[in-house]
């Protein structure tokens, strides 16, 4: 039954070229869209995930509880003090470990005297920093590799940069031509989806010699702090419990504490959810896009049955039965939605590296990583198949052969629902919605960059400045 049926369903879209091409077409541009969109959204929302422990960590954030200014509008820094580790390991046992870490900004590493590297993704970590995340070590092991002061743990990128075709592992990098350090380790690189994607470690020990800086100092405010809480932690009780951690320190009494979960860090870690709902809206115009080209199938597929009565009419005549008769019309129907599929896959593919230049993501499509994805595409193409096919078959192997054969099955009589009106109707509304969002956006980004500052923003430069004394950079 089923080679027959495969034969039927092939013999009738090879029959009706063009309408099977129209259909095949315009499903797959909706696919298409919906799967870009599909992969822009998942993307976002899978930062930092490649943590083993990624449910459990916690960024320790500061809420500035009386302050008169918000800095950059807002009164919640991710930065916190050294202190801060110290103080909740000793006290609150709900902590698993905390590791302490400092960014490195930009600065040049070196191998060679002659060959000098930028890079502004170095971080200071202490010992417990692989505790918290998780790292994959090429060179190496973690267990002690930022123990030691002046040690150094590259990424795989960075260790082909400053030794290329090379062992760097127990090798000596040379940080802005002045302090050298061992190299302990090299790490497999991150993906780029990461809060925390360092090209190189360097010990939080080293900073006492560079920096006068140690795990405990309370004044250093440009730290952050990273906590991995024990399994089963109520994390709104805790963060109760470490609120006011400083009310007892003077000068930084009105500092409180924040646990901000890792899934947030990226999304909004000020408890503002404005790109969520982007995200949300994103995901809304895929859906709605996919359901116009599904809806404008389903009534394509509607319309044609009108064609097809008498050819029911000889099947039934024959011998066919209800089922056998509906089982082929939802096989053509699936089959036209699988090939849509595979042709906006296809689409994808030429299209994505375009896609995620626009996006400026490091977005892909195989089966390994998007496999839960694709298999849900897949499963909306069948659900789409079906719902095409369903009404039209189930409509005319209802009606008697006699009737098919004079084309009297769309009676007035018959039409108190229309299931074409009611889709034309979702289709004009998802347009309109679609039209409305377009024009919105197209107004909010003419006013963002026709609005008058205040000043000549073509005449005013901005610089950096970095003062290095003592050997110091500060």
């Amino acid at each position: 039954m089923l080679s027959a049926l495969w034969k039927i369903s092939v013999r009738n879209i090879l029959k009706h070229k063009g309408y099977s091409s129209i259909n095949i077409i315009g499903l797959a541009l909706g696919f298409s869209a919906f799967i870009l969109i599909g992969l822009f959204v998942q993307y976002e929302l899978s930062w930092d995930k490649s943590n083993v422990n990624y449910d459990r960590i916690y960024r320790i954030q500061r809420h500035y509880a009386k302050t008169l200014y918000a800095m950059d509008g807002n009164d919640i820094s991710p930065h916190s003090r050294p202190i801060t580790a110290q103080l909740l390991e000793r006290r609150f046992p709900e902590f698993e470990k905390i590791t302490v870490i400092r960014e490195n900004r930009g600065k040049f590493l070196s191998a060679v005297a002659d060959r000098q590297i930028y890079d502004e993704k170095g971080f200071y970590a202490d010992s417990c920093f692989f505790d918290v995340f998780t790292f994959h070590f090429l060179e190496g092991t973690q267990t002690g590799a930022l123990n030691e002061p002046f040690s150094i743990v590259l990424s795989k990128t960075m260790a082909d940069k400053l030794f290329p075709g090379e062992r760097a592992m127990g090798e000596t990098v040379t940080l802005e031509k002045k302090f050298d350090f061992k190299v302990t380790g090299v790490c497999d690189d991150l993906p780029k989806n990461s809060t925390i994607a360092p090209s190189y470690l360097v010990s939080f020990a080293s900073l006492v010699k560079l920096a006068g800086i140690t795990r405990g100092d309370m004044w250093a405010g440009d730290c952050m702090n990273f906590a991995l809480l024990k399994p089963g932690v109520d994390v709104t009780n805790l963060e109760a419990k470490i609120k006011n951690v400083f009310s007892g320190f003077k000068g930084i009494e009105y500092e409180e504490l924040q646990l901000c979960p890792m899934k947030k860090l990226y999304l909004g870690f000020n408890g503002e959810d404005d790109y969520v709902v982007v995200l949300v809206l994103y995901g809304a115009i895929g859906i709605f896009i996919l359901l116009m080209s599904s809806f404008n199938y389903i009534n394509l597929t509607t319309a044609n049955a009108a064609t097809r009565g008498r050819e029911v009419a000889v099947k039934k005549a024959s011998g066919s039965n209800r089922f056998t008769l509906v089982v082929q019309f939802l096989g053509e129907t699936v089959m036209i939605s699988l090939l849509a599929v595979v042709l906006a896959i296809v689409l994808v593919k030429a299209f994505l590296p375009v896609f995620a230049y626009i996006a400026e993501k490091d977005l892909v499509l195989n089966l390994s990583r998007n496999w839960k994805f694709i298999g849900l595409t897949l499963m909306i193409s069948l659900g789409v198949g079906v719902l095409s096919g369903i009404y039209p078959a189930l409509f005319l192997s209802s009606h008697k052969i006699a009737s098919l054969f004079k084309g009297e099955f769309f009676g007035r009589g018959r039409e108190r629902f229309s299931l074409k009106r009611a889709l034309v109707i979702f289709q004009f509304a998802i347009s309109v919605f679609l039209i409305l969002i377009t024009l919105s956006f197209s107004f909010q980004i003419r006013y963002l960059s026709g609005k008058d500052l205040g000043f000549d923003k073509e005449s005013m430069l901005y610089t950096r400045m970095e003062v290095s004394g003592g050997g110091v950079t500060i």
